[in-house]
């Protein structure tokens, strides 16, 4: 599978990507018009691929405990 840049943020295959994320999971019949709006980009697979973060919410302090 290919990876392609998110240049502007989008929604497929049931998922959202933000503009900067890197997919690889880009529905074939999807990537050539995706390309030639200017809405995602080929890369490369010399190029280091990001790890997606991880937006998690800050832990509750639990009941009981003293800090």
């Amino acid at each position: 599978m290919a990876n392609y840049k998110v240049l502007i943020g989008v929604d497929y295959a049931g998922k959202r990507a933000e503009a900067g994320d890197v997919i690889s999971d880009v529905p074939s019949r999807s990537v050539s018009w995706l390309l030639d709006q200017g809405i995602i980009e080929k890369i490369d697979g010399k190029q280091d691929v990001p790890k997606p973060s991880i937006k998690r919410e800050p832990e509750s302090p639990k009941l009981g405990e003293d800090e």
